[in-house]
């Protein structure tokens, strides 16, 4: 009995021990710290969220039952210069909004479209044989190409003319 008594102490006492030493290499026994008292922010006015230019000096609820929105002095310096627009960083996170500095460089895109080209019509000529045959030789090999007066076209090989 004295035995079993005598081992339970020390299997105690061993217990005890590690969960002390555990506990300080983990660090716990360093962060009793108190927490940064946070500074007291002043309230200014309340301000409508369905219409900014509604204010009110208490807190109360518009038509729609919506209540004003705090407007403290850190938001109100920022928001006095006129044109200003103001996000919240909450909302520029959702929104995917990213910056960086502004340097100057060339923005090019490339566009692949489908299209089609038609001729004008007035500079389209339509060229008829007056006898009949067949395209021995042709020196015109591309739908697009250009050709001046005098240039030839086609060589045409007709019975009748020989």
């Amino acid at each position: 009995m004295r035995r079993l008594t005598t081992g339970i102490i020390f299997l105690l006492l061993g217990l005890s021990l590690g969960g002390a030493a555990v506990w300080l290499y983990m660090g716990y026994g360093a962060r009793i710290e108190k927490p940064p008292a946070e500074k007291e922010r002043k309230i200014l006015f309340y301000r409508n969220p369905m219409n900014p230019e509604a204010t009110s000096p208490t807190p109360v609820k518009d038509p729609m039952g919506m209540d004003y929105i705090p407007v403290y002095e850190e938001e109100a310096a920022v928001s006095d210069a006129p044109g200003t627009v103001r996000i919240s960083p909450e909302r520029i996170q959702k929104i995917g909004v990213r910056s960086e500095e502004v340097e100057r460089r060339t923005l090019s895109r490339v566009i692949r479209t489908v299209g089609r080209v038609e001729p004008v019509e007035k500079n389209v000529f339509v060229i008829n044989a007056k006898v009949s045959g067949w395209v021995e030789k042709l020196y015109v090999d591309r739908t697009d190409q250009m050709v001046s007066r005098g240039e030839k076209l086609l060589e045409i090989y007709s019975p009748e003319l020989v």
